[in-house]
């Protein structure tokens, strides 16, 4: 016996319908206004969340300045390398002509970028005038500074210049040589060390972040247990659910990535001038470097990220607790 029932998929489906089908312009509409509704909820509570906010911003500063820091150092050390050279002293039995003669050989080697010769005179009148005591070292009989070939190198590594003061203190008429990079090697170890200490705070704070957020969320969702019960009574999802959330969670890493970019621009402006007189005083001219835009977006954007990250974590493990009772 054939039966002559009819599916009512078939005439849903010649109707041109098909079960769970996606609405992409009620999709889009949905989250335009959880976007805009996420952003009023936040801003109507200014003060509440604003100690949210100036936690996220103070945790993202900390890093955000120490990284500046590190690209001011940078600066500062190139400006120095710039001046990091090898001093060749000559045997005084080297005649004048012939130390000039050398200086221009060793002008041309392609690893040194420029070398000049002094002779006994000028190098005691260049110490006289540093040491700003031209009558005493005039009252000397006898002038014990040897003639003198000052290189500047092309590189700028440490391990290249000591390579080309070992070449250099090879040659016959070089008595003795002096490595001027000291200073450079301490700026480079103090950048190392900014570098690791700046990458473990970030950790440490990014971390923090995700616990205040997290915490913040996790509050949101027991004020809403009621509403999210009945929601998921009558079958919302656990993505529907958690949407709202998710932008809550957007604005606040917003509003303390704006305010994290704020904190980092004022603290620089505040220390910009008394470090440009401190280098004026070392007769030095230096420009405190502050977040260019693309870094101060990628702080505003890691700070939404975390955020969003945090509150995708926390509402989904709230939620895997929050079950409706139903009515039997």
């Amino acid at each position: 016996m054939v039966s002559s029932k009819k599916k009512p998929v078939n005439r849903m489906k010649r109707r041109g319908y098909t079960p769970r089908e996606f609405n992409s312009q009620a999709w889009l509409s949905h989250h335009q206004h959880l976007f805009i509704e996420s952003l009023r909820d936040v801003i109507k509570q200014p003060f509440s969340n604003a100690l949210t906010w100036l936690v996220i911003a103070v945790a993202l500063a900390l890093p955000a300045l120490l990284f500046v820091t590190q690209k001011n150092l940078e600066q500062l050390a190139g400006q120095w390398q710039d001046g990091a050279q090898v001093s060749l002293f000559l045997y005084d039995r080297v005649a004048e002509r012939e130390g000039r003669l050398l200086a221009l050989d060793i002008r041309d080697r392609p690893e040194v970028r420029e070398a000049w010769y002094l002779s006994k005179q000028e190098a005691m009148a260049d110490f006289a005038s540093w040491l700003d005591m031209g009558g005493v070292i005039e009252s000397l009989d006898n002038n014990p500074l040897p003639a003198t070939i000052v290189v500047l190198p092309v590189s700028q590594t440490r391990a290249d210049i000591e390579v080309l003061g070992e070449v250099l203190g090879l040659l016959p008429e070089v008595a003795d040589l002096q490595l001027d990079i000291e200073w450079v090697q301490r700026l480079e170890n103090i950048n190392e060390f900014l570098q690791r200490a700046m990458l473990a705070i970030a950790s440490v704070l990014g971390l923090t972040v995700l616990l205040v957020v997290g915490n913040t969320m996790r509050m949101a969702t027991e004020a809403r247990r009621d509403e999210i019960m009945v929601v998921k009574l009558v079958g919302a999802t656990h993505s529907f659910v958690r949407r709202p959330f998710l932008y809550m969670g957007l604005w606040y890493g917003f509003f303390g990535g704006i305010m994290a970019c704020l904190l980092v621009w004022g603290s620089l402006a505040l220390l910009n001038e008394p470090v440009s007189s401190l280098a004026q005083s070392y007769g030095s001219a230096m420009q405190l470097r502050s977040l260019h835009f693309g870094e101060g977006l990628l702080l505003l954007l890691s700070a939404m990220l975390l955020s969003i990250v945090s509150t995708w974590v926390t509402v989904s493990r709230r939620l895997a607790h929050i079950e409706p009772n139903p009515v039997l």
